[in-house]
């Protein structure tokens, strides 16, 4: 084998390590996409993953003239679009894509730490809502604010707990009760939750006397209608919140 030969073949060889190195990063993507519990280094590895995923598509497309640049105004644009001025955000539309979304998750299993349809807690599921709603409103109203937003919200992942007590100064107290079957439904807005005294739990008012929450006990995510009866979540003392977002200014 002549020099040129050998260059040839350990060109082929890289070549194939690379391409098994990119699908390798891709399965892997696509494995911690549908994970349901979102850690730190879960998120930190996405934050890798995607440019890297971005970079190995462009060498792989390179030698294909016609759609080689595909990739990389792909993410320019992404790029621009994400450190763009944002508009503001009309909140009763923002409010409804909230109810929406946290309703799809009727039935999904409770997971402790889980935030997506695979399994999902009490904290998740009132933060995931959110998240999904600036992702909607990010694309179909072209705002770049929604879409920091969700990255913001879904990278600073929070208990219940630091949720009643202003974590990052997302949301505003709203009152306090001796339990949610006491409270005066009357001064709720739809997409308002609550959450126990003691920050173990978190439930998010959905409308007309109905709640919705991930309930560790039933292993699942519930509608439950007030007055609720033989269920203990709506017999504590809570703090009612609102997200600063959805706060009339």
């Amino acid at each position: 084998m002549n020099k040129n030969e050998q260059n040839d073949s350990k060109k082929l060889k890289y070549h194939k390590y690379f391409i098994l190195g990119w699908y390798g990063i891709i399965a892997t993507t696509v494995f911690f996409f549908f994970y349901p519990i979102n850690i730190g280094l879960v998120r930190l590895y996405f934050l890798i993953a995607i440019p890297t995923i971005f970079c190995g598509t462009t060498v792989l497309l390179w030698r294909k003239k016609k759609i080689r640049w595909i990739p990389v105004i792909l993410l320019i644009t992404l790029s621009i679009v994400f450190v763009l001025p944002g508009r503001k955000v009309d909140r009763q539309r923002l409010a409804k894509r909230y109810i929406d979304n946290v309703r799809k998750y009727q039935g999904v299993s409770f997971i402790w730490g889980g935030e997506n349809d695979c399994g999902i807690d009490c904290s998740g599921l009132v933060r995931k809502g959110i998240i999904n709603a600036n992702l909607q409103e990010g694309f179909y109203n072209m705002n770049p604010s929604c879409f920091r937003k969700a990255f913001e919200l879904w990278w600073y992942d929070c208990s219940a707990r630091a949720l009643k007590e202003n974590y990052r100064d997302w949301t505003n107290s709203i009152l306090q009760a001796n339990s949610i079957n006491q409270l005066n439904h009357k001064k709720l807005k739809d997409g308002d939750f609550a959450v126990t005294m003691d920050g173990i739990h978190a439930l998010l008012y959905l409308g007309n006397n109905e709640w919705i929450e991930a309930d560790p006990g039933m292993g699942k995510v519930v509608l439950v209608t007030v007055p609720a009866k033989n269920n203990c979540w709506f017999d504590m003392p809570v703090q009612i919140l609102r997200w600063k977002q959805l706060e009339r200014k």
